[in-house]
């Protein structure tokens, strides 16, 4: 059985209003590439494939408290992912992140504090 990751962001796109939509995406959870951390220790990157034909995928990012023991959250949004994806059998669509309808995830939810969506993004590395 296939399952679906919820992503959504609390505020609208840069240069859009709430009318205009808030930032979402929901992804196949087969297409987890790689989670990575990001520039800053309170940043990590988490890479969805688009299909085989492209080298474009679809990125969050995450920003959480600076985990001081570690120095970033890595270990452990990839920890929460895993958990997630192989958590219920039955349960086909999770919301992972949701800060709009207030329904984080809650492995994620005491250090999670916002995200970003881009879409069809060419990563600085081949994710291979």
């Amino acid at each position: 059985m296939r399952k679906f990751l919820y992503f959504g962001t609390s505020t609208a796109p840069i240069g859009q209003t709430t009318e205009d939509g808030l930032d979402c995406l929901l992804v196949d959870a087969s297409k987890l590439r790689s989670i990575e951390p990001g520039s800053s220790p309170s940043e990590t990157m988490i890479y969805f494939s688009r299909n085989s034909f492209s080298p474009a995928v679809d990125r969050i990012q995450v920003f959480h408290d600076d985990n001081t023991a570690t120095h970033h959250r890595c270990k452990d949004i990839s920890r929460a992912l895993g958990e997630i994806i192989s958590a219920s059998p039955h349960e086909e669509f999770i919301d992972v992140i949701d800060f709009y309808n207030n329904k984080t995830h809650p492995a994620l939810k005491s250090f999670v504090t916002s995200i970003t969506i881009d879409s069809a993004v060419i990563p600085r590395f081949p994710l291979e």
